[in-house]
């Protein structure tokens, strides 16, 4: 009975959290991060069972109050990525393997939930699409009626340059979209659960970061079909590349910056190499592309044996 009452506390907690995500655009981003945390922690104490109900009755109130779509693929999302995160840090995994079980699970809930809704409600995946901008701009339109008409101006635009790239780019977005949510779920909910006594794994040091060697063969495929076409003129290949660079590029931009803070590390000291690691990585793209190859090379020659050499023997 007290996991029950628990498990009702955590599903009230992420309501609360998913009407805050949805109607809120500023907060509501932060609330969007902590939002699977309740399932996190209803696991934790009460087991999967009792998260999965809180998850389930999460989804059915937020049905009421968004709408059937809305509450389904909400319930979804927090509740596959809340257990998810339960049980990696019930196991103890690792932090990289929390955050790719996470990131998976919260991907085949969506697909799941995109296919309930084209089963059962009869809707389209574009037609999902657009719904989901149509909210967003709702949004936008309720803040210009509570008297900031800038805010909704600026939804309005920044949603027409979405829509725009989303076309060519979505599988990637969504890929993208995925690892980044479960990476700040993760550090959300360690933040949280740590408190609360859980151990939890900590995640290896920023300068040991690394991709395995094998993700360069299929960026560097993507930048050679994206940058060819026209030679090949497959528009399809294109696609194809363009995707893999967008998605892998960001894991590039990781490995080039804890290349550049093991080297500045060594020569200027740890605070002054993390400052200048993000300074670089605030400035403008052509920064960007420069720390992102850094990364691409690191992976076929590991540069940081030589910041980090091994000590000599007498």
């Amino acid at each position: 009975m007290r996991g029950l009452a628990g498990g009702a506390l955590m599903a009230a907690l992420c309501v609360v959290l998913g009407l805050s995500a949805y109607y809120i655009p500023v907060l509501g981003v932060a609330a969007l991060f902590v939002g699977p945390v309740p399932i996190v922690v209803a696991c934790l104490r009460h087991g999967p069972r009792v998260a999965v109900l809180a998850a389930v009755v999460a989804g059915v109130l937020l049905g009421v109050f968004l709408g059937a779509l809305q509450g389904l693929v909400m319930g979804f999302a927090f509740g596959t990525m809340g257990l998810a995160l339960g049980l990696a840090f019930s196991r103890g995994a690792s932090a990289s393997a929390t955050v790719l079980w996470a990131a998976l699970a919260s991907a085949g809930a969506t697909a799941l939930s995109v296919g309930l809704s084209v089963l059962f409600l009869g809707l389209s995946l574009a037609q999902m699409v657009e719904q989901m901008f149509e909210a967003y701009e709702a949004a936008g339109e309720l803040w210009g009626r509570l008297g900031a008409p800038g805010l909704a101006e600026q939804t309005r635009a920044m949603l027409a340059m979405i829509k725009q790239a989303f076309a060519l780019v979505w599988p990637a977005a969504f890929a993208g979209a995925f690892c980044v949510l479960a990476a700040v779920n993760w550090a959300a909910a360690r933040a949280v659960v740590r408190r609360l006594g859980y151990r939890v794994p900590d995640p290896a040091p920023f300068v040991e970061w690394r991709f395995p060697r094998w993700v360069a063969i299929p960026f560097l495929l993507g930048w050679a079909a994206m940058v060819l076409q026209p030679y090949h003129r497959m528009h399809w290949l294109s696609v194809l590349g363009t995707n893999l660079t967008m998605l892998l590029s960001m894991a590039m931009l990781v490995q080039g910056a804890a290349v550049a803070f093991a080297f500045l590390r060594r020569w200027l000291g740890g605070s002054a190499g993390f400052i200048l690691v993000l300074i670089m990585l605030v400035q403008p793209v052509v920064t960007w592309t420069l720390v992102m190859w850094l990364g691409v090379f690191d992976l076929l020659f590991d540069y940081r044996r030589f910041a980090n050499p091994a000590p000599r023997r007498e």
